[in-house]
């Protein structure tokens, strides 16, 4: 019987230190696993665009080996950090295993740089108005950030909608960034609301400015989460809508107070800022079937 009320009591002790430990020290993020882009192949796309494209010189290529050198800096300050602060900036296992292993490599910069994920899109309703012949939709997207962005950056997203052949219009809609703590990983800053710019030559595309860093009160956040509800409506009864996505970021610097947004057939041309590196979200998410469909 003595035994049995040790037994217990060493399981109770036990398990009030693993709890213990679970609130003491923040778990790793897990993998994303959704559509995912890191700095370091943003940086290289720029760069290898630079190279294709010379229509000013060397300044691009420049900037996009300056934006290089400034992630490999970057990183090795994040090597610095013990690892419960980068569990708490939510990088992954893997993300923080090649932080502590950095070693300034092409293969490793790519390997400890922090990533952008957007999840699936999500359809949430189409509508056919029948007296006003308009069919409007709405989608719903979520954004999860890996670890911490190199400084001096701004970003922005951009999303429209069409009919495989047409851009909606009336778009409107807001983007909510929640921002991370520095130091325990908590979400202390929210930024919502934002409504956007539509484009330049289209009511039916819109992009959302906004700060990959804050400093506020002294205190360090970083973008973290961001979601995005957009909507948008056409002439007709649609049957199929298809929703284009972008991510931009740009070096911050004297010129660069925004982005600035035009569609270019059914596709986005994002120009602003010293240097800017630039994502497609491969896939068009289009629906026909198994779309809510009103009336």
């Amino acid at each position: 019987m003595k035994n049995k009320k040790i037994f217990k009591n060493f399981i109770s002790i036990s398990l009030s230190i693993l709890l213990g430990l679970c609130f003491i020290y923040p778990v790793s993020a897990a993998e994303p696993a959704g559509e995912t882009y890191n700095e370091f192949d943003m940086i290289m796309q720029e760069m290898n665009d630079a190279k294709r494209f010379r229509s000013k010189g060397n300044v691009n290529l420049q900037k996009a080996q300056e934006s290089l050198q400034e992630l490999k800096e970057h990183i090795y300050k994040m090597k610095e950090k013990p690892i419960e602060e980068l569990r708490a900036a939510n990088y992954t296992d893997s993300q923080i295993k090649s932080i502590q292993n950095y070693d300034g490599s092409d293969e490793m910069t790519r390997a400890a740089s922090s990533t952008i994920t957007r999840n699936k899109t999500q359809f949430l309703i189409k509508k056919y108005n029948s007296s006003t012949d308009r069919t409007n939709a709405k989608v719903y997207i979520t954004y999860t950030m890996n670890g911490v962005p190199s400084p001096n950056l701004r970003a922005t997203i951009a999303a429209g909608l069409n009919d495989g052949g047409n851009w909606f219009d009336s778009a409107k809609g807001n983007l909510v960034v929640k921002y991370r703590s520095y130091y325990n990983g908590g979400y202390h800053y929210t930024e919502d609301n934002l409504i956007g710019r539509t484009a330049s030559n289209s009511t039916g595309a819109r992009n959302f400015d906004f700060e990959l860093h804050h400093n506020i009160n002294g205190y360090a956040y970083y973008a973290n989460t961001l979601t995005l509800n957009f909507e948008a409506s056409r002439q007709g009864r649609i049957q199929v809508v298809t929703c284009v996505n972008s991510f931009s970021r740009i070096t911050v610097g004297p010129s660069s107070a925004g982005f600035s947004l035009s569609v270019s057939g059914l596709s986005f041309s994002i120009s602003g800022g010293i240097s800017r590196q630039t994502i497609d979200f491969s896939a068009f998410d289009s629906y026909q079937s198994g779309f809510p469909y009103g009336s």
